[in-house]
């Protein structure tokens, strides 16, 4: 039948013949290597992504570190001028000491409670800080004391509480005479709350 078709006919068939065929292998060959291509590709994605969640990860951990480490060294320079925490029957002795010892003796002692803060400003003449959660480093317990006495002892009192971080005079009233007279002091006691989280080693 093929010997009875002219040229033309010949080079057609011929032509389709060949057309088949390179369909065919594009379904059998060439498709499952797109398809081999597409998956590589995705993957390479995938794997892309993940880098990049890792490296963000190790970045964020990274910033953690440096902070633990900066508040640590903080936590270390400030601290060390302050005592742990006591109970208020150790700041009651500790005032009535620091009192005594400028000549005053107490006649009257009320506390108005603790409360806890980030860090005290040394130097500073309160105890101004970031209040904070339980976890803070410092606490902060407020007393008043009553006192009879003179000007000099309380001058006393003041310079000897300026000379110390962890005592502070909030404010004071004197009424009288320079001899005797009725003295009320408000005094501020800081102290060191256990090292809040995040602050390793201490």
């Amino acid at each position: 039948m093929i010997s009875k078709m002219s040229k033309r006919e010949k080079t057609l068939v011929l032509a389709t013949a060949a057309l088949l065929l390179i369909l065919a292998a594009g379904q059998f060959a060439i498709r499952p290597l797109y398809t081999a291509y597409s998956d590589a590709q995705a993957r390479r994605e995938s794997l892309l992504l993940q880098q990049d969640a890792i490296e963000a990860k190790l970045l964020s951990e990274d910033a953690t570190r440096a902070a633990r480490a900066a508040a640590r060294e903080a936590f270390l320079e400030v601290g060390g001028r302050y005592p742990t925490a006591i109970p208020n029957e150790d700041v009651d002795r500790l005032l009535s000491y620091t009192s005594q010892a400028a000549g005053l003796n107490p006649s009257s002692l009320s506390m108005s409670g603790a409360s806890n803060f980030t860090a005290p400003e040394v130097g500073a003449g309160s105890s101004s800080g970031t209040d904070g959660a339980d976890s803070a480093a410092f606490k902060r317990v407020s007393a008043n004391m009553t006192f009879q006495g003179n000007y000099g002892s309380l001058l006393r009192l003041i310079d000897a509480v300026a000379e110390t971080d962890s005592i502070r005079i909030s404010r004071f009233s004197f009424s009288g005479d320079s001899g005797s007279a009725n003295i009320s002091v408000s005094f501020e006691v800081l102290m060191l709350n256990e090292a809040p989280p995040g602050i390793d080693g201490i």
